[in-house]
């Protein structure tokens, strides 16, 4: 029998260690990231709901182009209909629920079924049944093609991300993405930004721990090449991180405060991302998360955005784009300075596995947490009210959601 809610599963004593102050609090328990009741629980109850990434805009740039993807175990078609706009589809015929789109596709003029060839255009109205009544034209058919088209999925786009809802039931995304543009856009100009590259990894662990990341706690021995020294993130005299944590609506942040770090200053000789009104940009990083399943981590030159997909309890999907300003995207004349970029975040050797760069050793981590999960010690988790408040924030939110009524 499926698992019906959180509480069933965790039990009630374990939520609400979850839910005490964050000083006396206890993390979610291991089966919240090894159970397959659990992740089945997600996909019905938790991703439906919110507002999920699904691709860049960069991956269907032109009429015609088409993705397949797939949120919370739903196969999706995302698509650019000849108008420009970005369409969303349930990636199921309407005869006998075979994938249509099996593989990303450029210029397509329509959709085609490779079971029957049934055929919709890229709004996805059904246009042919050929033969299902024995003749080509199929004019003699009980189809209705009114009724048979493509299913929509609701779909927004804020560049350069699209995003679907399953349920169709989420506040608009303008509001779900208000806090993102309020504590992190703020008056920068993303207009300007131009899709550079993007990098595609899988990991052995669930998707949970990249919230559970967003602290800095762990910066001085995760990455220890880039922050070598505590003093680097804490300020001694007050005892407070020099970066400051946010956690509103669907958006967790770190923003430093004060003086830049020394491994966090802009890349010479590129372009600083402008802003709205001609006030000078800021030198000074970010890095977000968007729940449930976007990276967002802003410097003065470029932003970089990974789309977080679960695939399995203990498996997920990184999808890692670059953008900058203007020509510093894609020009020559800025190559070494766009590598340095990527570089600092997968390292020189581009290797997921060779830890150089700050998400591969973050990946290191949480592979190893998802190993450490199959011990019931690792039921016993701590929260640091100097540090960690957004993870704190993020378990319930995960909490909040689930047990919304369907």
């Amino acid at each position: 029998m499926a698992i019906s809610s959180a509480e069933e599963l965790l039990g009630h004593d374990a939520i609400a260690a979850v839910r005490r102050p964050i000083e006396s609090a206890r993390g979610l328990p291991a089966a919240a990231y090894t159970s397959e009741d659990f992740y089945t629980l997600e996909r019905r109850a938790l991703f439906p709901k919110l507002w999920v990434a699904a691709a860049f805009t960069a991956d269907l740039p032109d009429v015609g182009d088409a993705r397949p993807v797939t949120i919370a175990g739903v196969p999706i078609i995302l698509a650019r209909d000849r108008d420009g706009t970005i369409k969303a589809f349930h990636n199921v015929c309407r005869h006998r629920a075979a994938l249509v789109l099996t593989a990303p596709a450029k210029g397509l003029n329509q959709f085609s079924c490779p079971y029957h060839a049934w055929a919709w255009t890229l709004g996805g109205v059904l246009r042919a049944t050929p033969y299902f009544d024995g003749t080509k034209a199929a004019k003699d058919s009980p189809i209705v093609w009114a009724e048979n088209g493509l299913m929509p999925v609701r779909v927004g786009v804020r560049e350069p991300l699209i995003f679907v809802n399953l349920d169709g039931a989420a506040p608009p995304l303008e509001a779900s993405l208000a806090p993102f543009e309020q504590h992190v856009v703020g008056n920068l100009d993303f207009d300007a930004l131009r899709f550079g590259s993007v990098f595609e990894w899988e990991f052995a662990a669930n998707w949970k721990t990249v919230g559970d990341n967003w602290e800095i706690y762990h910066h001085t021995w995760v990455h220890a090449n880039f922050f070598p020294r505590i003093s680097e993130d804490l300020d001694f005299e007050t005892r407070q991180p020099k970066y400051r944590s946010l956690a509103d609506g669907t958006l967790l942040t770190l923003r430093r405060v004060g003086a830049p770090a020394k491994n966090m200053t802009p890349v010479a000789g590129m372009p600083f991302i402008p802003t709205r009104d001609g006030a000078l940009p800021s030198v000074h990083a970010s890095t977000s998360y968007l729940i449930p399943n976007v990276i967002a981590t802003l410097h003065a030159e470029h932003l970089h955005l990974a789309i977080v997909e679960p695939l399995a309890p203990n498996r997920t999907r990184l999808r890692l784009a670059f953008f900058f300003v203007g020509d510093a995207a894609t020009s020559p004349a800025y190559l070494a300075e766009r590598e340095a970029v990527i570089d600092r975040r997968i390292g020189r050797s581009r290797d997921p596995k060779a830890q150089d760069g700050i998400r591969n050793q973050d990946i290191a981590i949480w592979e190893g947490q998802q190993i450490a999960r199959g011990s019931p010690v690792a039921d016993d988790v701590k929260f640091s009210a100097t540090w960690e408040s957004n993870v704190h924030y993020f378990q319930n939110l995960i909490l909040d959601v689930l047990q919304q009524p369907a």
